[in-house]
């Protein structure tokens, strides 16, 4: 829960001290001593607040030998600051401490958001070789990283959100002290660097992950998107976990997948159809569609007819072509629906009834919610 330089800190306060000082976690076990007296790892007496040791506020609490100061990490995870009873002013002596103490667990705190936010959105090449290698060795022991993206819901291209409140509610699942780091990136964007190792695997940071996007929902009325990037097995490859979380989340959004988050290994054929050329995208839709069926669908003067049945087909396609699964999907009558696959049938010259028909078809039909966003000028030119 302390950091090596936080470590480092405590020890230039407790020669300044020079007598009793050490910090304790909330159950009372002392993980810093500055004094052989108080091994590290031993306990000390912290007395619930409905003792009757002495209080003088919520946070300072005086035992028969020692005095403490809470020191809060977040809402809900503390440690006690304490030195000894003796000491001459010693609430005064531990709020200088924790000032100190909090003001370079700050500087150290801002210092690794610059470090990841840079190796992560520019490369290693825009980290110096000296903190790359601090970081590294900081976190020697770990099985790997992975990073988790997300992003803001645009409304008329103006994120409007409480940025600090968000940022709180995301540093609550995943705190500093378990050794993630959330790192504003930019406006509406957020990634979440996530340890991994053998308490931790790339499982459990999937399911944190899902614990977001409700989440922050339910605090600050916000809807995101989240994604997660692939496990890589060092700090060095940390750009191309982050990276592939960006792609995975252009990938969910494009495809408006109906997901808490998206998982870039488990993206399947949507991954592979994001990332097509525009020439590609028509080429195959023109083989499956035919060229007069997609004049059809996209010109200027298309009805909703026209989108009412794709959705059709697509609903039969993803109900495994059961015409009565379907036609209950859609609140139709069985007669409905088969008329309306027959003039599909007949528009395209395929038959989504047969398996391998239905299979193109349903790769052609992600291509084109693909090209309809990312393409959108195409159809101007090609259709009208």
């Amino acid at each position: 829960m302390i950091s090596k330089v936080g470590r480092q800190q405590l020890e230039k306060l407790a020669d300044i001290i020079g007598g009793t000082f050490g910090v304790a976690d909330a159950s009372g076990v002392v993980l810093f001593s500055g004094t052989d007296d108080i091994p590290e790892g031993s306990p000390v007496e912290i007395p619930d607040f409905d003792d009757s040791y002495g209080f003088s506020d919520n946070n300072f609490v005086q035992t028969n030998r020692y005095c403490y100061l809470r020191y809060f990490l977040n809402n809900e995870d503390y440690l006690w600051f304490f030195v000894s009873r003796g000491e001459n002013d010693p609430k005064k002596i531990l709020e200088l401490v924790i000032c100190a103490y909090d003001n370079k667990e700050d500087s150290d705190r801002r210092k690794a958001l610059d470090f990841y936010r840079s190796l992560m959105v520019n490369g290693i090449e825009s980290v110096s070789a000296v903190d790359m290698s601090y970081y590294s060795s900081m976190r020697s022991s770990l099985l790997g990283y992975s990073v988790i993206v997300i992003v803001n819901e645009k409304k008329k291209n103006i994120v409007s959100v409480d940025s600090e409140a968000q940022i709180a509610i995301l540093e609550s699942i995943f705190p500093s002290g378990h050794g993630f780091c959330v790192v504003p990136v930019e406006m509406g964007k957020t990634a979440i660097v996530c340890p991994l190792h053998g308490g931790f695997t790339f499982d459990n940071v999937i399911e944190q992950a899902s614990l977001v996007k409700d989440t922050v929902l339910s605090e600050v009325m916000m809807n995101v998107s989240v994604a997660v990037g692939t496990a890589v097995d060092s700090i060095r490859n940390l750009p191309t976990a982050y990276k592939s979380a960006e792609r995975a989340e252009l990938v969910g959004s494009t495809f408006e997948l109906n997901e808490k988050c998206f998982v870039y290994d488990k993206l399947g054929v949507h991954r592979l159809v994001y990332g097509l050329s525009a020439e590609s995208c028509m080429a195959y839709m023109k083989e499956v569609f035919g060229v007069e069926f997609l004049k059809d669908r996209f010109s200027k003067a298309k009805s909703n007819s026209r989108d009412e049945l794709l959705v059709t087909i697509k609903l039969f396609l993803e109900n495994n072509q059961n015409i009565s699964e379907t036609s209950r999907a859609l609140y139709v009558h069985r007669n409905t629906l088969i008329y309306r696959i027959d003039k599909f049938n007949k528009m395209t010259d395929r038959d989504c009834t047969k398996f391998e028909d239905g299979m193109l078809i349903g790769v052609a039909l992600l291509i084109m919610q693909y090209f309809v966003k990312m393409f959108p000028e195409r159809l101007e030119t090609e259709f009208n």
